[in-house]
């Protein structure tokens, strides 16, 4: 059998063994349904993740308070090679790429060993809402039924009073281990990760909603991400987007150039809205302060040409 990749991650903490990468997404934080619990206050709910596709890495920072650094550097997203170093809050772990000839009985170890804490034993009470952004922040939603509805209906199951919301925005389904997102045609969209969906989508523990400006971490179960996870499939037998939309968003962070964001209306108004600034606004500027100098010019001329007639 041919010799294969495997990353692990090696901690400078020496009291942590190596960690295995086997699974597609590799969650890091400190909630306890992250596949990578880093239990310091420096370190957010829901900070980051590794996401391993065609034998390469990336680093997906989660919009988290003190960013991710890779070899010293902020970064939104990053290609991993052998020997990065990653910092995630007072946590450092180095990227380390060996070869292992038999891959299904490390991940079968992993899962063997991991913390009864870990267990893929599922309950449905813990999935959750926890807003972070406008005046909904730090609000928690418990996703008490298989279905919710979520909207600016007061039929809805989660009602938020936002003016640009439509009235049934989004349906959540709750499944054993994972979440389904179906956007009902919102004026405004719903988004994972940042990736505006169609369609049915899966939504895991740590990944990011966002529902017009209002946005949303999930927290959910353990799952033992060591293990192999098949995708889920629809009644309609297609599989639903998990690992794609991931790395759709990681190459929306690619291309996406982030702007300073103001405020149209009040930071306590239910219809929070923020548009874009213009980044020529200081060359406007200066185009107006020209255009003022010209015309008072002109009116000088005219009146001297008057005065002397």
């Amino acid at each position: 059998m041919p010799l294969q990749s495997m990353y692990q991650l090696r901690f400078k903490d020496t009291n942590r063994p190596l960690f295995p990468i086997t699974a597609n997404v590799c969650t890091l934080g400190r909630g306890q349904g992250n596949t990578v619990v880093l239990d310091t206050s420096t370190v957010d709910e829901s900070h980051a993740r590794i996401v391993q596709h065609d034998g390469k890495l990336f680093l997906q920072d989660n919009k988290s308070q003190r960013g991710c650094f890779v070899n010293g550097k902020k970064v939104k997203y990053k290609d991993l090679r052998h020997g990065d170093m990653i910092s995630i809050g007072n946590v450092h772990f180095e990227i380390v790429e060996s070869e292992d000839t038999d891959l299904t009985s490390t991940r079968v170890s992993t899962a063997n060993n991991a913390p009864a804490a870990r267990s893929a034993v599922h309950t449905a009470a813990t999935w959750r809402l926890i807003s972070d952004s406008s005046w909904l922040s730090g609000k928690v939603f418990e996703l008490q039924h298989d279905t919710t509805l979520l909207g600016r209906g007061k039929d809805c199951d989660i009602t938020i009073p936002g003016n640009h919301l439509s009235r049934r925005h989004a349906q959540i389904l709750r499944h054993s281990d994972y979440l389904t997102v179906m956007d009902l045609d919102s004026s405004n969209g719903s988004y994972i990760n940042e990736v505006r969906i169609n369609g049915e989508q899966v939504v895991r523990p740590g990944d990011r909603l966002r529902f017009d400006v209002y946005s949303f971490r999930v927290q959910g179960p353990a799952s033992n991400s060591s293990a192999e996870v098949e995708t889920p499939m629809l009644n309609n037998g297609k599989k639903v987007i998990d690992l794609h939309s991931t790395l759709q968003s990681i190459e929306a962070l690619k291309t996406q150039e982030y702007q300073p964001k103001e405020w149209v209306t009040k930071p306590t108004s239910h219809g929070n809205r923020y548009h874009e600034v213009p980044v020529r606004k200081a060359h406007h500027s200066s185009l107006l302060w020209v255009s003022v100098l010209l015309g008072a010019g002109v009116l000088g001329v005219l009146g001297y040409i008057v005065f002397n007639i």
